[in-house]
């Protein structure tokens, strides 16, 4: 459902001549690799020679536990049917078909449901419009119940947690207070921090934002701050754990040079604070993990490196 989701914001930036290649939303952190060579790239020489960006990081400390149920279903509703207008609209499209592979999803736009009898294998495919989606999201939501010693509980607030869409649904619930606040920029023609707003992207509950140091004057919901602010602090209150001229952003630490930002590995568990627990970082090599497996952590470190460090003074030691 990202790529559709993330096509609403698109279709709203392009109008008005604003960069949207972009966008606020991470599908993995290695993609911030490339966020990074593409923002090296785009600096002119003066850019380069002038004083160097200053980089926040900043995580939702408490939006798991603090999220109003009722709000979420209602930000939901409206998301969803905005993304099925959207398609219906523009490719005609009424039905989402979504597949089951291993423990990966496909999915895919019908414009009927005569057209999954294309499709080999029919037990792994469900057919969904808009009504069923939204139905389906309300009955997880009113039905989450929990048994603690000899008593039943139904959680009335907090993303319902242990289910394998709690994760997509926080991502949604933030991008319909960002799109809302891209859409009243628009309205007021505030372009020009439309276009620094482009550098700014989140994964999940963890948000980079480069270079826009009075992003705290308006991070949050204000009728008096610009753009009357992004998000609800009752619910989405952002609390800073970085900034400066380097930045530590999920596995990565972000440095600056006259010549731009490079990557380097962060790990947190070499952080003071966690310096006195004791932890296994590789299997042993005696241990009774097979050959392969004992390599196979090795290699993929390797090619970890490979993909995010972007100086080999960063994996030489």
């Amino acid at each position: 459902m990202f790529p559709t989701v993330n096509d609403l914001r698109v279709s709203k930036l392009k109008r008005k001549d604003v960069p949207c290649d972009s966008s606020w939303i991470l599908k993995d952190f290695i993609v911030m690799v490339e966020v990074i060579n593409n923002l090296n790239c785009s600096k002119s020489e003066i850019d380069k020679a002038s004083p160097l960006l200053e980089l926040w990081y900043f995580d939702f400390s408490i939006l798991y536990t603090k999220i109003d149920l009722g709000n979420l279903k209602a930000r939901m509703k409206v998301l969803i049917n905005k993304m099925f207008n959207q398609m219906l609209k523009f490719h005609c499209f009424k039905f989402l078909m979504v597949q089951k592979i291993a423990l990966n999803f496909r999915f895919m736009w019908l414009k009927n449901k005569t057209e999954i009898n294309l499709f080999q294998n029919l037990h792994s495919f469900e057919v969904a419009e808009a009504s069923d989606l939204i139905s389906w999201l309300d009955f997880l939501i009113n039905d989450l119940f929990i048994f603690f010693g000899q008593g039943v509980y139904r959680q009335c607030i907090g993303i319902p947690m242990g289910t394998t869409c709690a994760v997509y649904l926080a991502i949604f619930y933030l991008f319909t207070y960002e799109f809302d606040f891209i859409k009243r920029l628009l309205k007021s023609k505030t372009y020009v921090a439309l276009h620094s707003l482009s550098l700014v992207y989140r994964f999940v509950d963890d948000l980079f934002v480069p270079n826009f140091p009075n992003f705290e004057k308006f991070m949050y919901l204000n009728q008096d701050t610009f753009g009357s602010g992004i998000y609800p602090k009752t619910s989405c209150e952002l609390n800073c754990t970085s900034k400066g001229f380097s930045c530590n952003f999920l596995d990565l630490t972000m440095r600056q040079n006259p010549q731009g930002l490079s990557c380097d590995i962060f790990d947190k568990r070499f952080q003071l604070e966690y310096a006195s627990i004791e932890m296994i970082r590789m299997p042993y090599v005696h241990s009774n993990i097979s050959m392969t497996t004992k390599l196979g952590v090795i290699n993929s470190q390797f090619y970890r490196f490979l993909k995010l460090c972007s100086c080999k003074k960063f994996v030489v030691f």
